[in-house]
């Protein structure tokens, strides 16, 4: 009877250092349910660990089972992994969007939690919870994570603005790059700076070899009283040389009102022609210039087509927007037109960049046509993002194609 009641107390005793609670927090949080499981003292309030060891009674870890609902979606190869500082657990399937993972954890201890939903057996990444978590002091917890919690625009494996979850929910590939349905619109106006080629050319189509200086008093103006107009040129029989003109306004003080200045030179490899050079203007009385840096080079494809590749490169000055700059880069093949001296751009690659170095703004078009495209892919950027993207048939420009040596 006496070792019965023994018996009776020790039971009791411990039942009751494992009363529980449990809590409930706001859908934004992890909630959490456990039993208690509090360390006491000896009876001189003194904590005794440290003579005799870890003290069994003392709970020093915690069961966590987490308890998870991820958003719904249907894949045989779906994989949830939680991982808790150094912990690492895969969850396992339970039912439906239900899955749960179970570990031990020391108490009281708190640690980035991170909770991932993958396809592919855990190559492509679908979703994630982040969370700072602390574990508690119970024997056992439960931790619920709910499909609301989980973030899914992290993952954009193809980057088009679409993440991996919602394109998988669409029937679309996550991986694959899908076609944009893009406007049509008529044309694209470009410009070439055909304007600049034709006199530099005409000097080198004569006979060889060819050499040409010149001196012209134009006349006076009230306000500029002397105009001068120069000119030099020098090709050898093999089609290389130079270009130079320049004109002038002086005032009655010899100081230049207007200024042009054109100076270029030729070379020619055998296959193609190249011409390089700038072209300047300044004008005083409208406080405008601009400045044109350029290299052109053309060569035959075919008997029906030439290549024009091209670098313009353009800056202006003026009193009421300083700073501007436009740079074009073509490198186009070219088909004949009905003006025998200018083309048709049929494929290949035009950009052109607008620019403001004062206010830092800058805007860029490009235009990629490639063989067999039916249409021109035009993207509008400004400062780096894209503003407009269209196709269309063709640039509403024409490219000087009628070159010596090339004919």
């Amino acid at each position: 009877m006496k070792f019965s009641l023994i018996l009776f107390l020790t039971v009791w005793f411990l039942a009751g250092c494992g009363s529980g609670d449990s809590s409930t927090q706001d859908a934004d949080e992890l909630v959490i349910d456990g039993a208690d499981n509090v360390p006491s003292d000896d009876a001189n309030g003194q904590d005794n660990t440290s003579q005799q060891g870890t003290d069994p009674l003392i709970q020093n870890t915690t069961i966590i089972t987490f308890d998870i609902t991820v958003p719904a979606y249907q894949s045989n190869k779906l994989k949830i992994e939680v991982l808790w500082q150094e912990i690492s657990l895969v969850a396992q399937w339970v039912g439906d969007e239900h899955w749960q993972a179970t570990g031990e954890f020391p108490t009281a201890t708190e640690g980035p939690l991170s909770i991932t939903f993958y396809d592919k057996n855990g190559a492509l990444e679908l979703a994630v919870f982040k969370q700072t978590f602390q574990t508690g002091i119970n024997a056992g917890e439960t931790v619920q994570v709910i499909a609301d919690q989980f973030d899914r625009t992290p993952f954009d494996n193809d980057a088009d603005g679409t993440n991996n979850l919602d394109e998988l929910l669409a029937g679309s590939d996550p991986l694959a790059v899908e076609p944009k349905i893009l406007p049509i619109r008529f044309n694209y106006r470009g410009e070439a700076h055909g304007i600049l080629l034709p006199k530099y050319e005409a000097s080198a189509r004569g006979p060889r070899p060819y050499s040409f200086d010149e001196v012209v008093p134009l006349g006076s103006y009230a306000l500029a009283p002397t105009l001068v107009s120069s000119t030099s040129i020098a090709i050898d029989e093999f089609g290389n040389g130079s270009r130079f003109n320049k004109v002038q306004y002086m005032n009655s003080s010899n100081i230049a009102r207007y200024h042009e200045e054109q100076n270029a030179t030729r070379t020619f490899s055998g296959s193609s022609v190249v011409w390089e050079g700038s072209d300047y203007l300044f004008n005083v009385n409208s406080e405008y210039s601009r400045d044109i840096h350029f290299a052109v080079e053309a060569s035959r494809v075919d008997s029906q087509s030439m290549r024009v590749e091209a670098t313009f490169e353009l800056d202006f000055l003026n009193e009421s927007r300083a700073g501007d700059y436009q740079n074009t880069v073509y490198n186009l093949v070219v088909i004949a037109s009905p003006d025998p001296k200018q083309c048709l751009p049929d494929r290949g690659t035009y950009n052109v960049t607008w620019g403001n170095s004062s206010e830092g703004e800058t805007r860029s078009t490009t235009l990629t046509k490639n063989v067999g495209d039916e249409y021109w892919h035009v993207v509008t950027t400004l400062n780096g993002s894209t503003t407009d993207e269209y196709l269309t048939s063709w640039i509403d420009m024409k490219v000087f194609c009628q070159y010596a040596d090339l004919d």
